[in-house]
C-alpha cells in the first residue's frame, strides 16, 4: 500500500539520524524534506508508525498494516526517525503557508526557495544558534 512518511524528528536532529543503508544502497533518507506542523498532518490522517516484531504485525488488523515498520534491534531499528505516515498521496497546496517550511542542505537553495515562494526555510548546513 502506497504511503507518505514524515518524521518527528525536528530538522536539527536529521543530520545525526541519517545514515548510508548498504542493504538498500541508498542513504536512509535524502537531505531534503517538507517540514509540516503535526497538527495539519494529524488533521489530513496521519498516524504514528507502529514499530514491533513479525508477531506484533500478524495481530494488527488490516487496516493498521500500513502503519508497521519490522523492530528488530540491533539489525533493524528506524525507531530514532519516528516515523509518521499517511496512506496514498498528499497535495501540498490545501496546506496553509504557515503550517509548511521546506528543509533544503545549502544556503543557496534556501535563498531560491525564500524569494521564489516567500516562504521560511529551513537549512540543513546552518549553524543552529
Amino acid at each position: 500500500m502506497p504511503v507518505v512518511s514524515f518524521s518527528a524528528c525536528l530538522p536539527t536532529h536529521l543530520a545525526d539520524i541519517r545514515k548510508w543503508n548498504p542493504a538498500l544502497i541508498r542513504w536512509t533518507f535524502e537531505p531534503y524534506a517538507v517540514a509540516i506542523r503535526k497538527a495539519t498532518l494529524e488533521e489530513m490522517g496521519a498516524l504514528p508508525v507502529i514499530y514491533g516484531s513479525e508477531a506484533k504485525f500478524q495481530k494488527l488488523s488490516e487496516i493498521e498494516r500500513f502503519r508497521f515498520q519490522l523492530h528488530a534491534p540491533p539489525k533493524t531499528d528506524w525507531s530514532p526517525e519516528k516515523e509518521w505516515r499517511i496512506i496514498e498521496d498528499i497535495d501540498l497546496s490545501h496546506i496553509s503557508p504557515e503550517d509548511i517550511i521546506p528543509v533544503v542542505s545549502t544556503e543557496e537553495e534556501a535563498l531560491s526557495i525564500q524569494e521564489r515562494f516567500s516562504l521560511p526555510v529551513f537549512n540543513l548546513s546552518a549553524p543552529v544558534e
